[in-house]
């Protein structure tokens, strides 16, 4: 019977002292690679950010900037009251994983500079997706939350709720928006590949040199 595929990743983790790091980074971008090209077709924020489901769907721009906006929160931010928000979810892992390379960095056996740099260059490429989310794409992110909000006043206040409060010049921003929020978010999906890819190598890599290596040491030692 085939390992289950988390006790799998689990024992060549602890296999060596040095995948340990590499194998908590690899759990964190897979997390953060895999949920966001699953949500890229199923989650609740791409239903807006597509016209064709919009229309299919019958989604009016102001009822899909509402839509955009539950579905971010449940992503990204984690309501605990009004006042407070924090940062959960992909932006924990994308984060983790860079932290758990950049500690594999400073474990390496003295004399491996080549590996060092290696990893150094990846904690960076696996940071650079949280750079820009919060550079990039934030910006964004918060134009369409205070659309929906000012949706979600006038809703209140109107006489016919049902009716979009968003003038055409609103909407048509909305629209630009979504597009480039969709556009965006395939470069963080992107980054977040190429950095599951090299981390997934290297992980595989450093498990192979120290079984190698024990096994020398075992033939050596006769024990």
């Amino acid at each position: 019977m085939a390992a289950h595929p988390v006790g799998l990743l689990l024992s060549k983790s602890f296999a060596s002292p040095y995948a340990v790091s590499l194998g908590l980074g690899l759990g964190s971008i897979s997390y953060f690679f895999w949920g966001n090209l699953a949500g890229q077709s199923t989650a609740a924020v791409f239903i807006p950010v597509n016209p064709e489901v919009r229309t299919q769907l019958g989604i009016d721009i102001s009822k899909g900037v509402e839509i955009w906006k539950w579905g971010y929160y449940r992503g990204a931010v984690l309501v605990l009251t009004k006042q407070y928000r924090a940062q959960i979810h992909f932006g924990i892992s994308g984060a983790a994983s860079s932290l758990a390379v950049l500690a594999e960095a400073f474990t390496v056996p003295q004399g491996s500079d080549v590996t060092k740099k290696y990893l150094l260059l990846l904690s960076g490429l696996l940071l650079s997706n949280a750079i820009y989310t919060f550079a990039i794409m934030l910006p964004t992110n918060n134009r369409l939350v205070a659309i929906c909000k000012k949706v979600e006043k006038d809703r209140a206040e109107a006489q016919n709720p049902s009716a979009s409060p968003l003038s055409a010049a609103q909407e048509e921003e909305v629209v630009t928006l979504f597009r480039k929020w969709k556009n965006m978010h395939y470069v963080r999906i992107v980054l977040g590949g190429l950095g599951w890819v090299v981390l997934k190598l290297l992980f595989y890599i450093f498990s192979f040199v120290h079984r190698r290596t024990m096994k020398v040491i075992v033939a050596a030692t006769g024990t």
